[in-house]
């Protein structure tokens, strides 16, 4: 289906491809659309996972400077951009090595980097092609590998009835809500994450708490729910960076999700009342407070 095409009514009733029979035009809520540029959904309105989780975990200012005056950058690493492009593999497939060209050995920095030698290379080479070193693609080849020898990850791949599709609603107090699942299968909604745990199922619960992907799944669901659908948790394809790069496909603990549910109705909620007040200081701001320790280390003194 051609990306910049609304979606169409599905030829079947399944849960996956409810999804398709639910798009209206934005901003008439709830509205689902496949084809929407990835920089124009980030820069549009509502909040999303992320804006929201941003204030659950790193507060109101935070929030306020990252998402409402736009005064902190978008962050960006080595990781991120590794992750996006395997995002894009997920959508296009094998085109995502055409738009990829590795640079000669010889042009690399001492420490096999690329570096303007290389830039000026692909600038003369490969003009449009984003540039990578050959270990990237290597490394791609090798996760690529790992998630479709995934018997439930390839399962979903291929299942798949829509890539990238921007979700909107409306919250429950009435703030425009957003999401953008990365893959909607026949049976679930899908997120690809990449992950530095050799061990997925021994440790990767660390980056869920930490980054707030039982938040994501409440969120998800909340989209779900939006359009119609039962709420159904959202499948997490998981895949290492660090070799032998095991791929797992995982669902989150009813308990931990609901507990993020929970988090982001009082983000939401504190956020209604900031935007309101037009105040984002941190609570008892500007009083003298005693340092909160935690008891265990009190015992220790």
């Amino acid at each position: 289906m051609p990306r910049d095409q609304a979606l169409s009514t599905p030829s079947s009733t399944s849960w996956g491809s409810l999804v398709r029979a639910q798009y209206r035009p934005f901003p008439e809520l709830p509205s689902a659309a496949e084809g929407e540029a990835n920089s124009a959904y980030h820069a549009s309105a509502g909040w999303s996972k992320s804006q929201l989780w941003d204030h659950a975990s790193r507060g109101a200012r935070y929030f306020y400077l990252r998402h409402v005056a736009r005064s902190i950058q978008s962050e960006e690493s080595a990781a991120l951009a590794h992750g996006t492009r395997l995002h894009r593999w997920l959508e296009v497939g094998e085109r995502l090595f055409e738009e990829l060209v590795a640079p000669p050995e010889d042009t690399l920095t001492e420490t096999g980097q690329v570096g303007k030698k290389a830039q000026q290379w692909a600038l003369e080479n490969a003009p449009g092609k984003e540039l990578v070193s050959g270990k990237e693609i290597k490394q791609l080849r090798r996760e690529i590998e790992a998630v479709m020898e995934h018997r439930a990850a390839r399962k979903l791949i291929e299942e798949a009835v829509a890539h990238e599709v921007s979700v909107r609603w409306e919250g429950p107090d009435g703030q425009l809500l957003r999401c953008r699942p990365d893959l909607i299968s026949q049976s679930a909604w899908v997120d690809l994450k990449t992950t530095k745990e050799a061990d997925i199922l021994d440790s990767f619960w660390k980056s869920v708490v930490t980054y707030g992907y039982h938040a994501q799944d409440a969120h998800y669901q909340w989209g779900m729910e939006a359009l119609g659908m039962d709420p159904r948790p959202l499948n997490f394809v998981v895949v290492s960076t660090v070799w032998p790069h095991q791929c797992h496909v995982v669902t989150l603990p009813l308990d931990l999700v609901s507990d993020g549910r929970r988090r982001l109705l009082a983000s939401l909620a504190d956020i209604r009342i900031r935007m309101d007040l037009d105040y984002w200081m941190p609570d008892q701001h500007g009083e003298v407070v005693e340092l909160p320790v935690p008891a265990h280390i009190r015992r220790m003194s």
